[in-house]
């Protein structure tokens, strides 16, 4: 067996100058920080894998919260202020997300309706189905300070300052597209173009709409009679020949 020639006891470093146990300890403490390391690397690897779905979950509910006020489940005729109960999506139409927790909540109608007011505006809700995104809501015209009435099953929408119509199941039926409408009538609605609210009076709450181009459109959003007309000159509906 060959012995070490540096010291006489033949081992590497003396028994006294306590050098082999600082290199031990410093060959111990570099393992453990390789070790640790090598851990938080395989720890980071899933994580970054995991990061594209949550950052596109987010970017679903890229919106500002919002406070509601609406009638919950067991006091449909009581409206309370619920505080923050959802959010407004900051891109596309604009459109209200309830948390699951408050849609849960809603007094729904015999419709599968619930009424929510979020700031200064008044959307309808659809119960949806497994899922909350299987819930459906549209900002609705204002009409009495509340949403519109359906008529021949149809109400009026409102984006963007213009106005639409949609079924009871929120589905965009017409398309906004007229800064006022009227509800169907006999399968006609009149429309206009460039016209405004106006307050009735100093201390009405109502308003009437004045100026503007008016006209009329059919349940499929076509123009019967071209807006063209001041209101008083508009052609009353028994003039207009609906196509079959």
């Amino acid at each position: 067996m060959m012995r070490s020639t540096l010291f006489p006891t033949g081992r590497l470093f003396p028994k006294t100058g306590g050098l082999a146990p600082t290199l031990t300890r410093a060959l111990h403490l570099f393992v453990g920080v390789l070790l640790s390391s090598l851990l938080l690397a395989s720890a980071e690897e899933p994580r970054a894998a995991e990061e594209p779905a949550e950052a596109a979950a987010h970017q679903v509910i890229d919106c500002q919260p919002v406070d509601c006020v609406y009638a919950s489940v067991g006091e449909v005729e009581e409206l309370s202020s619920r505080g923050e109960c959802g959010c407004i999506e900051e891109s596309g139409e604009g459109a209200l997300r309830l948390y699951p927790e408050h849609l849960e909540q809603l007094a729904f109608d015999d419709q599968g309706l619930a009424t929510v007011y979020a700031g200064n505006r008044v959307a309808y809700v659809t119960r949806g189905g497994q899922s909350t995104r299987e819930s459906r809501t549209a900002w609705m015209l204002k009409v009495d300070n509340g949403p519109d009435y359906f008529v021949e099953g149809l109400a009026r929408t409102a984006e963007g300052g213009k106005v639409g119509f949609v079924n009871r199941r929120l589905e965009p039926v017409i398309a906004p597209r007229w800064d006022f409408a009227f509800p169907f009538d006999d399968g006609l609605a009149v429309v206009c173009d460039g016209c405004r609210a106006q307050p009735s009076c100093p201390t009405c709450e109502h308003s009437e709409i004045i100026g503007g181009d008016w006209g009329y459109i059919d349940r499929q959003g076509e123009e019967i009679v071209v807006p063209m007309f001041s209101r008083e000159e508009l052609p009353e509906r028994g003039m207009i020949a609906i196509g079959e």
